[in-house]
């Protein structure tokens, strides 16, 4: 019996020698920097966290961790915007970390309300015109549903898309400015 290891002694007994690299040391201490700092932002979504109390806390985090890189925490930041979504905490937290990014991301996002707006209106005209036309159905108690025209979906996504690739260049324009 005492012949026989555990597979965690054979296991510890192969690896004794491996040491990490200091590139490998650096991958991983990034990686749970980014990990932590997801946890940060997750309360702060949640409202357990102010803006002041998480930049204080993200200043820890980088003192604790090391990890100095403004693109790390740009990044993490910038993931959490998205043109569906009620983004005014990320906007308040944008102005804090990186101010000369506020206004190009609230207006981006500004236009992708004002063009999806513009395009419900259309799909709903179409859809209007498509009932009188083809059915004889007409009137001010027809609400059409414009999400369900055929075209209006793509038309989104696409705009979607093209709203977030805005935003990425901003992104990528803001670390290039620090």
């Amino acid at each position: 019996m005492s012949e026989i290891k555990s597979t965690l002694d054979l296991v510890m007994e192969r690896t004794r020698n491996l040491s990490l690299s200091a590139e490998e040391k650096e991958n991983q201490k990034k990686a749970d920097f980014e990990k932590r700092l997801q946890g940060l932002f997750q309360k702060y979504a949640d409202k357990f966290e102010t803006v002041e109390t998480i930049q204080e806390r993200l200043s820890a985090l980088q003192a604790e961790s090391g990890v100095t890189d403004a693109h790390v925490v740009l990044a993490a930041l910038f993931k959490r915007i998205h043109p569906d979504r009620d983004n005014q905490c990320w906007l308040e937290l944008l102005d804090r970390i990186a101010p000369d990014a506020r206004d190009p991301v609230q207006e981006a996002l500004a236009e992708y309300e004002k063009q999806r707006a513009d395009l419900m209106e259309a799909s709903g005209r179409r859809l209007l015109d498509q009932l009188a036309h083809h059915h004889d159905i007409y009137g001010s108690t027809v609400i059409p549903n414009p999400q369900q025209e055929s075209g209006y979906q793509e038309e989104v996504n696409a705009l979607r898309q093209e709203t977030q690739t805005r935003i990425d260049a901003i992104l990528r324009q803001s670390d290039t400015s620090q």
